[in-house]
């Protein structure tokens, strides 16, 4: 079909009239943003039915997988043979075939599909193509094809939003560690990673990372972290200085800080030193003493 599509707008398959056996539909969308385009609930409408005799939970639902899975599968009846990543970004490809349980009409049929994307201002383009049989003297409302329903829009490689001047935590070097460090996706980081720290730490274990500076010089550092009900109380140091207190990292929830001021340091154009220390946890806190960095920021100490 081609045409952009908002939040909650509905796709519909064209009316049929006469009688036949509906067969299956085959699904594109081009979603510029990350976040999910299928909570839409599917409506078929046989033999001119006032509420329809199909009404399901999902487009995910529909199409056999679950839970926004941008996984690639193929089976016997259904299949997700293209999902360009990361998550929802770019171009989907689903479909899925009624033989077993394929839907005869005797009048009419009629399918409605919800789009309904968790992004509330997103403008998408998307295709449909449906599968039926009909006796002769069936007709359709389909229009015909026009060539700017046929144009493959261009879209762009996925660029995540990063802080400007931030050194990820994700790319920092890794000197020494205690349990496991390694990037973890998180949406509304910088980069949309953070460096975590995690599996089997307890207080005394450290972390000990490596980062540069533009020049040998002294500098202010920022630094942002999330917090979690199963993150730690940490000492931090930089180039064997401590900040003055340790930081408490615990929420109930997964939530990125706001950017901290860790202090000024003097620092060397390599190899800066981040020692990270578990000193304990919060008290409502689990006891797991996890850590994660989002970045660290540098502006030259006035």
């Amino acid at each position: 079909m081609g045409r952009s599509h908002a939040a909650d707008d509905r796709l519909e398959l064209p009316h049929r009239a006469g009688q036949g056996v509906f067969a299956g539909v085959s699904f594109a969308i081009d979603n510029p943003v990350k976040d999910w385009w299928g909570e839409g609930d599917e409506k078929i409408y046989v033999d001119g039915e006032a509420f329809p005799s199909h009404f399901g939970t999902g487009t995910e639902d529909y199409y056999g997988y679950a839970w926004c899975w941008p996984g690639l599968f193929t089976h016997a009846f259904h299949a997700q043979p293209r999902c360009d990543g990361p998550g929802n970004y770019g171009r989907t490809s689903v479909n899925r075939f009624h033989i077993l349980d394929r839907i005869p009409f005797n009048r009419d049929f009629k399918f409605d599909m919800e789009l309904w994307h968790w992004h509330q201002n997103c403008k998408v383009n998307m295709a449909v193509t449906a599968y039926w049989y009909a006796r002769p003297g069936a007709t359709d409302a389909f229009k015909p094809i026009r060539a700017d329903d046929a144009v493959v829009r261009p879209l762009a490689a996925y660029t995540p939003p990063r802080v400007a001047g931030a050194i990820e935590g994700e790319t920092m070097k890794i000197l020494k560690v205690t349990g496991t460090a390694n990037p973890q996706d998180w949406g509304g980081l910088s980069n949309e990673q953070q460096l975590w720290w995690h599996a089997g730490m307890k207080p005394g274990d450290t972390l000990t990372l490596a980062f540069p500076a533009p020049k040998a010089g002294q500098y202010r550092v920022f630094g942002r972290f999330l917090k979690a009900r199963d993150y730690g109380i940490h000492q931090l140091a930089i180039n064997g200085r401590k900040l003055v207190r340790p930081l408490d990292f615990y929420h109930p929830e997964v939530r990125p800080m706001n950017e901290v001021l860790l202090g000024d340091f003097e620092l060397k154009a390599v190899d800066n030193e981040l020692v990270v220390t578990v000193v304990g946890a919060n008290e409502k806190a689990e006891k797991s003493y996890m850590f994660g960095l989002d970045y660290l920021r540098l502006t030259p100490a006035e």
